[in-house]
């Protein structure tokens, strides 16, 4: 077995509506190889792991000097 488990390709775009607000979503790819499927004990390389997420982040100022 090597020592590389694979790599992950990431996705990212953010859009702020307003200053004080983000709004965030993602798409990841993990691309493993025969290394990490031995290591977790199950699995296929033919089948992809991929997910995707959101966010909203909203910064209020709520004290301001």
């Amino acid at each position: 077995m090597g020592g590389y488990l694979g790599t992950e390709l990431d996705l990212i775009l953010s859009w702020s509506p307003a200053p004080a607000a983000t709004f965030t979503i993602g798409y990841s790819q993990m691309l493993a190889t025969d290394t990490m499927i031995r290591l977790k004990g199950d699995g296929n390389l033919s089948k992809s792991n991929s997910w995707a997420w959101v966010m909203l982040r909203i910064n209020p100022r709520v004290l301001e000097f």
